[in-house]
């Protein structure tokens, strides 16, 4: 097994026959956001990947492992949301529109000039097509936005290097602007639970939130062990658009739990833990 602690953004400064020559990995977006995972390359070699925590790794990045070999990353396709504007009854500011929705939900998402990519979710699709805008699933390589604080080398695969003060004019503008307020009362948190759910006292407890809280709840989604179903359900929701999908089979010695995760402004946690909890059989 080969230890791979060294990674070279878009294998900058290797000579392009290096780069060529070099074993591949194919890795989803999944894998890729993690700092520490195992994976086979394409000579059967494993390799263990232990990376700067936080660090992205993206498609063209070249991994060096501990003998001295390189290894190039490829972004694998995976199932995808492909939204595009309609050509009928849309206008190229949808997608605009669109991507500041998705960005308020903390949603990862691809930026391209004529179309955003964003993991597939039956409740923002459903959100996406009532703005007017096409949604289709597509398989495809996911780079999402690294943030303005992140790595800038995901979607363009260079970084500006240059000196902003000379642009020749002052940015030390003396006014500030109101967003702290508004990002330091967004939180999250998690409830889990080895209980099944009873269905209709969940969903009675939940219609009743979304219709008082529901526009602060930016984003929840997660795992449901319902009581009489030999499935998992996957949950999610967006505000007050809400809804849920038969997830894979409960395995035969998998420990059967739920797991839910909500984002929201000012949530009400007490409130909705508690209705969480009289929800259990």
């Amino acid at each position: 097994m080969l230890t791979c602690s060294k990674l070279i953004s878009g294998g900058q400064g290797l000579a392009q026959a290096l780069i060529k020559r070099a074993p591949t990995v194919s890795l989803d977006w999944d894998i890729r956001q993690k700092s520490r995972f195992q994976v086979e390359d394409s000579t059967g070699r494993v390799l263990s990947v232990f990376l700067q925590r936080g660090h992205v790794v993206r498609g063209g990045d070249v991994l060096v492992a501990d003998d001295g070999s390189l290894i190039k990353v490829e972004a694998a396709p995976q199932t995808l949301l492909r939204i595009t504007i309609c050509s009928q009854h849309g206008s190229p500011f949808d997608l605009t529109r669109a991507a500041y929705h998705l960005g308020n939900r903390h949603v990862p998402i691809e930026l391209k000039p004529d179309h955003l990519k964003i993991e597939p979710d039956s409740v923002l699709a459903q959100m996406l097509r009532s703005m007017h805008l096409i949604v289709n699933t597509v398989e495809e390589a996911f780079e999402p936005e690294g943030g303005a604080y992140g790595s800038h080398h995901g979607g363009s695969g260079h970084s500006h290097d240059h000196d902003h003060s000379t642009c020749g004019h002052d940015h030390s503008h003396d006014h500030h602007h109101g967003h702290a307020g508004h990002t330091d009362r967004i939180q999250s948190f998690v409830f889990r639970s080895d209980k099944p759910f009873d269905h209709q006292k969940l969903e009675d407890f939940l219609g009743g939130i979304l219709e008082v809280f529901g526009e602060k709840m930016l984003r929840y989604k997660g795992v449901l062990y319902m009581q009489g179903s030999d499935r998992k359900v996957i949950f999610q929701g967006v505000h007050q658009l809400m809804g849920s999908d038969l997830g894979p089979l409960w395995a035969a010695n998998e420990r059967k739990s739920s797991k839910l995760v909500f984002i929201g402004i000012d949530l009400p946690k007490d409130i909705l833990l508690q209705g969480m909890e009289q929800a259990l059989v």
